[in-house]
């Protein structure tokens, strides 16, 4: 059964489990003859000037990335709404980039000149996709949450392989939980987009 909250501040543990590792994160200063190096990597995230690893992606991570990528791309390309990107660097404000694990970005987002050439877009996505692995800080989540919304995202998904929800959140206060029994609708940004979810949680098996 669905969840829906809306005007309400939904806590951690309602969304995801709480990860029982919390990691030093690499903080490392920016200067700029890395900068260049940093963006043509998925590893790292510029967050006001400082530079924080990633978490390494598990198998089960990689593989619903891959199948939930795969159903997006094969959606928007069928339906002409845009493009699907993985492990790209979105730069939302000077020294403020971020990785989302799966991205939509629209054709209505798309700059005249079309696709940017440089190492990461200069615009905000459609829709942002996280997929919280074991030793991602629940705090760093939220505040990237907060970055997509204020630089003009319109929804972010956050997945959690551990419980098997995907939570919708259209803005800060207003989110959907879905079970793996549910089906994933996302009219606003991707109309006639389904996709049950139990597609992308199953397990694969010989």
């Amino acid at each position: 059964m669905s969840t829906v909250a809306e005007n309400l501040e939904i806590k951690p543990q309602e969304v995801w489990l709480v990860p029982k590792v919390n990691p030093a994160r690499k903080k490392i200063a920016l200067t700029p003859e890395f900068e260049e190096e940093i963006y043509s990597s998925g590893r790292y995230e510029i967050v006001y000037g400082e530079i924080k690893e990633r978490s390494m992606p598990s198998p089960i991570h990689g593989r619903i990335q891959l199948k939930l990528g795969a159903k997006l791309l094969s959606h928007v390309e069928e339906n002409n709404l845009g493009a699907v990107y993985t492990e790209t660097h979105f730069e939302f404000a000077e020294k403020l980039s971020r990785v989302p694990d799966v991205a939509f970005v629209s054709f209505e987002r798309f700059p005249e000149s079309g696709e940017d050439e440089s190492s990461r877009w200069h615009i905000a996505p459609d829709l942002a996709v996280e997929i919280i692995s074991p030793t991602d800080d629940y705090e760093d989540v939220q505040e990237k949450i907060t970055e997509y919304f204020t630089f003009g995202v319109r929804q972010v998904w956050i997945i959690s392989p551990e419980s098997k929800t995907l939570t919708v959140y259209f803005s800060r206060t207003e989110v959907k939980i879905l079970t793996e029994t549910d089906e994933l609708k996302s009219e606003d940004i991707l109309p006639d987009f389904r996709l049950n979810l139990s597609e992308i949680f199953q397990v694969p098996k010989s």
